[in-house]
């Protein structure tokens, strides 16, 4: 593949999310604010341009807000921050659900991007409770 052709679209994101989940709980206990956040029933914009309600209470964490080249890297600067959560992040009031999903676009060509995770990694993300959720398009 030639790579100085190949746009490649990545982004990794930590996801927290429950029907009753209040984003300021998990702001709170990770002294960190989000890169998004909604309650269940409030008014937001969709893409299009239209208005709908959101069904569910979500918090949201870009880690491309923070420095880290590879994927891997990248997850790892996530994972850094979780650990400095004041409690387990899943027996917060209203949590449901965590997962940090990789989503990798590429616009051109039709080789394969290979993403690797280190044994190290994925033990962490095992003990956070956190699944790793991938996205290939």
């Amino acid at each position: 593949m030639n790579i100085s052709k190949v746009k490649i679209i990545e982004d990794v994101t930590f996801r927290v999310w429950g029907e009753e989940l209040i984003p300021e709980i998990i702001t709170s206990a990770l002294g960190i604010s989000p890169t998004k956040s909604q309650v269940k029933g409030e008014k937001i914009m969709s893409k299009n341009g239209r208005f709908r309600y959101s069904k569910i209470g979500m918090w949201v964490l870009k880690a491309n807000e923070f420095d880290g080249g590879t994927i891997e890297e990248k997850i790892w600067n996530l994972v850094k921050h979780l650990k400095k959560a004041n409690k387990r992040l899943i027996e917060c009031k209203g949590v449901e659900g965590m997962v940090i999903n990789i989503f990798v676009g590429v616009e051109e060509g039709e080789d394969s991007i290979e993403c690797q995770f280190s044994p190290m990694l994925l033990g962490e993300l095992g003990t956070l409770d956190i699944e790793l959720s991938l996205t290939v398009l």
